[in-house]
């Protein structure tokens, strides 16, 4: 395949197509949104490896928080059925044994179910850029499109609003010990975006103690932190 035909719209079914075109039609999510109001969707996805430019999308883990709350009945989770079949070494990377990728869907259908989940409104994750790089070029390989949500990211918006609780390099597990949450299991796209918003609860409810205005304020905090964050 020429490397042009890679930016070439993919040929789908017409419900799918259909799909798209409702979601391609959604408003752009408000970053003036007080955050009582705010909706946001909390993701992890495992992959085949670590460099989006050659590994895939395994498994996509959603959870839906809408204002105060912690939608589990919009909660998301679906398995990706791999191009080739991982290797023994692969399978340790993504932690996903080959017969249960053998129960993934093409990536097209979990991906259109994903973006009806979440629609345009933001995307947090716990070290988001990884996520962000890998969803962004699954749905344009797989969808055409260009996804445009904003995205925040969870390990530095921590210590953004409790600068004073640990290490901006602390890990999830951290966070979780530091507030004292029971995460029955961990490593799985589904058990880590439910971690990671349980995480995303309880820094809201302190960025609304310490008056924070919106969601783009919110933004600008993490920023701030990221920028005044010593190396390494």
């Amino acid at each position: 395949m020429g490397w042009w035909k890679r930016w070439l719209r993919p040929e789908l079914a017409p419900d799918i197509a259909a799909r798209l075109s409702r979601w391609a039609a959604l408003p752009p999510a408000d970053p003036n949104i007080p955050l009582d109001r705010l909706n946001c969707t909390v993701i992890d996805l495992e992959t085949t490896g670590l460099a989006p430019a050659r590994d895939a999308v395994l498994s996509i883990g959603a959870v839906t928080l809408r204002g105060r709350t912690l939608s589990l009945g919009e909660s998301f989770h679906c398995y990706i059925a791999p191009e080739l079949q991982s290797s023994r070494e692969n399978v340790l990377v993504h932690g996903i044994a080959p017969s249960r990728q053998a129960l993934g869907i093409a990536p097209e259908s979990c991906l259109i179910d994903f973006l009806e989940i979440s629609g345009k409104e933001p995307l947090l994750a716990f070290h988001a850029p990884f996520d962000r790089a890998f969803l962004t070029r699954a749905v344009r390989r797989s969808l055409g499109v260009r996804l445009k949500n904003a995205f925040l990211d969870v390990a530095w918006l921590l210590p953004a609003l409790f600068p004073t609780a640990l290490t901006p390099r602390a890990s999830l597990d951290d966070w979780a010990k530091h507030f004292e949450l029971h995460i029955p299991r961990r490593h799985t796209a589904d058990s880590d975006a439910l971690a990671t918003a349980e995480l995303t609860l309880i820094a809201m409810s302190e960025a609304r103690r310490q008056r924070v205005p919106s969601f783009r304020a919110l933004l600008a905090r993490v920023r701030h932190t990221v920028h005044l964050a010593p190396p390494g």
